[in-house]
């Protein structure tokens, strides 16, 4: 039996793929089948593939164009291996990523997923580790995204179990990541195992809008046990896990009240470990705060009312330390 089958759903990616698919197939783990799924694509990508002459390559031309997650449910439904390491056509893989990854999820037979930290290319630079434990994944995914999509490699049979869901596009992987994570246990390993490329063709500004507003719906669902929608009307909530700022003082009487519920609900239904929960919904309260207190707004006579009505000086010394970077006694 192949031990992975490599899934790489692709679509005009021309300029990028020949690098991909060589970073794939020089890797020191050998044990795999590359399943490649081309979305009928308009450019040159399907003849940078055929140059490449290896056995372990499956090319599938799809006769019309019928999306990302039809190409992935499709790769997954014809897969081999015992595992499914995911690929993007634009990315490119450390030459042990599969080597490690086997070896981690072999050793740790509880563990259904796993991801890797990434190093950025092309228009980003650095270096990004995501949430190391299951735990710190599944408080991460209230509000952030807890895997680089193309780094994990998980158990063929959770891919199966929790398929790509296409309405939820391009939200689709939050969503699957919210249904596995109830599945079994998940990780990420914090070594770059990936180079993920930024770049001017990926989501565009009104996919970006669609990928919020999906997102909104899976963190609904997936935060169901605090019952939000019985204590925030819609637009409430869409303030706190949609909109980038915050406008005017009413919506940050929102935000602390939203918060203020979060850490109450979490303390008795015990959903997410209480202390590291508690530490994240600050640090998203603090930032939805500083994006509308600036050095002008802070010392109006109603943004000091605000402060002194919620017993909130302790934020506000924060607020103002990184609007001032001053120290405060």
């Amino acid at each position: 039996m192949t031990k992975i089958s490599v899934v790489l759903p692709v679509y005009n990616c021309e300029e990028f793929i020949f690098e991909t698919v060589a970073s794939i197939l020089n890797q020191t783990y050998k044990d795999f089948e590359l399943i490649i799924v081309d979305d009928f694509s308009s450019d040159n990508t399907v003849s940078v593939i055929e140059q490449f002459k290896d056995f372990r390559i499956k090319l599938i031309k799809k006769e019309k164009n019928t999306g990302y997650t039809d190409s992935l449910n499709y790769a997954i439904s014809i897969a081999k291996g015992e595992y499914i390491a995911r690929m993007d056509g634009d990315d490119v893989c450390v030459s042990t990523r599969f080597e490690k990854q086997v070896a981690f999820l072999e050793n740790n037979p509880d563990v259904v997923l796993c991801g890797t930290a990434i190093k950025f290319i092309g228009l980003d630079n650095g270096v990004k580790i995501y949430p190391l434990s299951h735990d710190s994944i599944k408080i991460k995914l209230c509000f952030g995204t807890p895997f680089c999509h193309p780094s994990v490699m998980g158990k063929k049979q959770v891919f199966l179990q929790a398929p790509y869901d296409k309405k939820f596009e391009p939200a689709e992987d939050i969503h699957l990541w919210s249904r596995i994570v109830n599945v079994g246990k998940v990780v990420n390993l914090d070594e770059v195992l990936l180079h993920y490329r930024a770049h001017s063709n990926q989501v565009s500004v009104s996919n970006r809008e669609i990928q919020k507003q999906n997102s909104f719906f899976v963190r609904m669902e997936y935060l169901k046990n605090f019952a939000l929608k019985d204590k925030f009307s819609d637009e409430e909530l869409k303030i706190i896990f949609i909109h980038d700022k915050i406008h005017s003082l009413q919506e940050c009487e929102i935000v602390i009240k939203f918060f203020k519920y979060l850490e109450s609900k979490n303390f008795l239904i015990n959903e997410f470990d209480v202390k590291e929960f508690n530490l994240m919904i600050d640090n998203i309260k603090l930032n939805m705060l500083k994006s509308f207190f600036n050095l002008k707004t802070f010392f109006r006579f109603d943004s000091l009312l605000f402060f002194i009505k919620h017993s909130n000086f302790t934020d506000a010394i924060k607020i103002l330390n990184f609007k001032k970077r001053i120290k405060l006694f």
